[in-house]
């Protein structure tokens, strides 16, 4: 499959073309990494099955533009140790409730350190479905995308 992004502001005019063979009965994303100028693609193989009976399963995937890894947590508990851009961590699997969902911190700093670059303190998961976060812009300034993937 072929893909060509483009800016809405000049239509027609590629900033990124990607030739990328997608596996039959398969979900893919395809996150946009870099800065203008110099963008790339981060292809990511989604694993849309469902995690196991009341939970909810979370990837986080850096896509920050600084080059910084970050360590996760969640609630307070370290997840993830020294994710580094460009790649995303293995999903993970949190008790959830399923019509209200249940609330966790997430928290990111830059990795082996204290410094809280990134909190989002207010993620509803609901049980049965999988979600990825998506770490995104410079470290002085990095925000976080959370989307449902099913």
């Amino acid at each position: 499959h072929n893909f060509s992004i483009e800016a809405t502001s000049n239509p027609g005019a590629s900033l990124l073309a990607l030739s990328q063979t997608l596996a039959p009965a398969t979900d893919t994303s395809i996150a946009l990494t870099g800065t203008a100028g110099a963008l790339a693609a981060l292809v990511l193989h989604d694993d849309n099955l469902p995690p196991p009976a009341g939970t909810a399963g979370v990837r986080v995937v850096n896509t920050s533009a600084s080059g910084d890894s970050f360590d996760v947590f969640v609630n307070f508990s370290k997840q993830v140790a020294g994710l580094t851009v460009n790649t995303a961590s293995p999903y993970l699997n949190f008790n959830a409730a399923a019509n209200v969902g249940t609330v966790y911190e997430f928290d990111f700093n830059v990795a082996g350190t204290t410094t809280v670059v990134l909190k989002l303190a207010a993620v509803a998961l609901a049980s049965s479905h999988k979600y990825t976060i998506y770490l995104t812009g410079p470290t002085t300034a990095l925000q976080g995308i959370v989307t449902q993937d099913f």
